[in-house]
């Protein structure tokens, strides 16, 4: 899966192994989408163990962006989160599309010091914060067959 520089994830942030698994497949990804959805009872099933020793390319050379979409900051989406933020080397960009209140200087300090911010593996990495609700599905269902379009996910 060489070519491919965009994907688009949907999970409810329990998941990361299996994410880092598929990962392993896109040695070239440039840009992640994860998009949260509710945790069910149905999403506990036990998925194959991720060998953290063993580097993940596309987190060592090509990734440069990720969007979490639908971010509300429960534990388990911040240790997602936080994962990219202390392994991806050649980021430059995440994205926290939150559905829920507003951000604010000290909440977005809090969200800083939880994501191990100051500790990230990109220097270069900014962190945004948004309140938007970016209704990525729908926007989907309508575009995805627009092949004239770099990239599928990104609205205007």
């Amino acid at each position: 899966m060489h070519t491919v520089k965009i994907l688009a994830l949907r999970c409810s942030g329990y998941e990361l192994d299996g994410v880092l698994n598929i990962l392993r497949r896109f040695p070239c990804l440039e840009k992640l989408y994860i998009i949260f959805h509710k945790h069910n009872e149905t999403d506990t099933k036990i998925e194959p163990q991720c060998d953290r020793l063993y580097p993940i390319e596309c987190l060592q050379t090509n990734l440069k962006t990720v969007v979490f979409e639908t971010f509300v900051g429960h534990d388990k989406q911040l240790e997602f989160a936080k994962f990219f933020v202390l392994n991806a080397k050649v980021l430059n960009k995440i994205e926290f599309d939150g559905m829920y209140g507003a951000y604010n200087s000290v909440s977005l300090a809090y969200q800083h010091r939880l994501l191990r911010v100051e500790d990230r593996a990109s220097r270069d990495a900014q962190f945004e914060f948004m309140n938007r609700n970016r209704y990525t599905v729908k926007h989907l269902q309508k575009h995805i067959h627009d092949l004239s379009v770099a990239d599928p996910f990104e609205q205007p």
